[in-house]
């Protein structure tokens, strides 16, 4: 868009610093409320926020500074998601042993692949 690198630099870091700051607390959330109910409430704002991004992008009304609010947004919903709300629910659901070994490798796996 600007081709700048410190402009790409400082949206990345408005969606970095609320991750960090909100991620304990994504952790004391995902234990005292209904994970599905978190879960589908952060899912649900990732959702508006990506429509209406994707909508200013084919109008062509897209700026930097709306960029740098739409990555700072999805950085609160974020932590939520992500924490335990994501990984904990399917644990919930399976009864036998093997499944569950089976699911933990998995997501072992897939956060492996991520970092």
């Amino acid at each position: 868009m600007t081709g700048s690198a410190l402009m790409l630099g400082i949206v990345a870091i408005g969606r970095t610093i609320p991750q960090v700051a909100l991620s304990p607390f994504a952790g004391v959330a995902a234990d005292r409320f209904d994970r599905r109910q978190l879960l589908l409430v952060s899912q649900s704002a990732m959702l508006i926020l990506a429509v209406i991004n994707a909508v200013l992008v084919q109008l062509g009304l897209i700026e930097v500074w709306h960029l740098f609010a739409f990555g700072f947004l999805q950085g609160l919903a974020f932590p939520f998601i992500i924490a335990p709300a994501l990984k904990n629910p399917f644990f919930f659901c399976l009864r036998l042993p093997w499944v569950r070994a089976t699911c933990s490798l998995s997501i072992l796996l897939r956060c492996r692949m991520m970092s």
